[in-house]
């Protein structure tokens, strides 16, 4: 059974507003107070064992991870079927065609410990696809807050609040 390390990017202009994304929603940049929180979740990632590190491609992600690979030594991979999810540029089904896809492949790839950096709505669709739930856009509207790192290992959820 895999154990996944998730954790959304650092805080940007809009996750502090509550605002959407807009025209940003491929180029926000997270904000100054973001750092020292991921210097810790760095900390304690570095000490965790990985098969496979990986993130969405979109500028807050990248920026995240770079400050946790600083830290923690292990670089990241980019994919983007884990980019931020708008209902105004995807349907549900192809949310949940890139989901299962990347699902598939940690299955194939017999991923053990799996780091991911991504976006709130991925998440949940994520979690959703770990525990064997439909997708739903209900299920999308739930998801952890910047600086929050979810240990998910079968049905089994654990959070470490790093802010």
């Amino acid at each position: 059974m895999s154990t996944f390390y998730i954790f959304r990017h650092g805080v940007t202009y809009e996750t502090k507003t509550h605002t959407d994304y807009t025209s940003d929603i491929y180029s926000a940049d997270i904000l100054p107070q973001s750092i020292e929180f991921l210097k810790k979740m760095g900390l304690y990632l570095n000490d965790i064992p990985s098969d496979f590190c990986v993130s969405s491609p979109l500028a807050r992600c990248r920026e995240t991870v770079e400050i946790i690979s600083d830290i923690s030594g292990k670089p990241f991979f980019f994919d983007s079927r884990l980019t931020e999810y708008s209902s105004h540029l995807e349907s549900m089904q192809q949310l949940r065609d890139r989901i299962n896809s990347f699902m598939q492949e940690i299955t194939q790839k017999n991923y053990q410990n799996i780091q991911l950096c991504t976006h709130g709505a991925i998440i949940s669709a994520l979690l959703s696809a770990i525990k064997h739930q439909e997708i739903t856009l209900d299920t999308l509207s739930v998801y952890p807050e910047p600086g929050t790192l979810l240990i998910v290992s079968g049905k089994d959820v654990k959070t470490i609040d790093f802010t």
